[in-house]
């Protein structure tokens, strides 16, 4: 998938704005995949996005995850310390 969309221009449309990425959590939950929490920020402002990783043989899966709708000026104000 990212790819087709890299050969087709969407990936960099889609990116071009973004200033800044953020971890903002990762949780392990074993064999059922991990958590990983980021925060994004571009020219608007910051947002959450999450993912559930599994592992499956030689490769991995992302899913999409439920995350807070929370926005901010910058991505590290997303930081669960600052909340």
């Amino acid at each position: 998938i990212l790819d087709s969309l890299v050969e087709s221009g969407e990936w960099e449309e889609s990116t071009k704005d973004i200033e800044v990425v953020r971890i903002n959590r990762v949780t392990s939950g074993g064999d059922a995949g991990t958590e990983v929490v980021l925060a994004i920020q571009d020219d608007e402002g910051a947002y959450l996005i999450g993912w559930k990783v599994v592992a499956v043989g030689d490769a991995f899966e992302f899913s999409g995850i439920d995350t807070p709708d929370d926005r901010a000026a910058k991505a590290s104000q997303l930081d669960p310390a600052s909340q």
